[in-house]
């Protein structure tokens, strides 16, 4: 599993990005503060959940996180989730949550929101591999080598989500 991390300042995402967070994904200049593409995650004994080490040390200050994975020579396989102003201090151990799976057909809106969502673009892509029994990796969301409707199940619970997933800090 291949992973994409973005650190932005803490205040990319704020009251200004709170009913349309993909806003996030514009940021540039200060706002973007370390990006680190093609990390390689490892699991736990459980299978699933995944440690992602950055690559170098980051300044002290709060940072907005984005996290997404990938798989199939780059194509984005999750939807990003967010999480609001993590101290650096605390960043080898974030809990990120569970990714979205189900983003088969990365179709980002150009001219628009720079974001994906779960639509009927993957639901077709699914239904076609199930109708014509083949087995498709990019709609083996559930990762068990076969595409059924354990597939279907997961693509269902996240229909019409889009990136970033805002994640709640406890």
């Amino acid at each position: 599993m291949r992973f994409d991390v973005t650190l932005y300042h803490r205040n990319v995402f704020g009251p200004a990005t709170a009913d349309k967070p993909w806003l996030v994904f514009g940021a540039t200049g200060d706002d973007l503060r370390y990006t680190f593409s093609d990390l390689t995650g490892t699991a736990d004994l459980t299978g699933d959940r995944f440690t992602v080490r950055l690559p170098l040390a980051v300044e002290f200050d709060l940072y907005d996180i984005a996290i997404s994975a990938q798989r199939n020579g780059g194509l984005k396989d999750t939807l990003a989730n967010l999480r609001d102003d993590v101290p650096s201090q605390e960043l080898a151990t974030v809990d990120m949550g569970m990714l979205p799976e189900g983003n088969a057909v990365d179709d980002r809106r150009l001219g628009g929101e720079p974001t994906s969502i779960i639509n009927a673009l993957d639901a077709s892509m699914l239904a076609a591999a199930i109708s014509k029994q083949s087995f498709d990796p990019r709609v083996d969301f559930d990762r068990d080598g076969d595409v059924d409707v354990d597939d279907l199940s997961l693509l269902e619970a996240i229909y019409l989500k889009a990136s970033p997933v805002v994640l709640v800090t406890q």
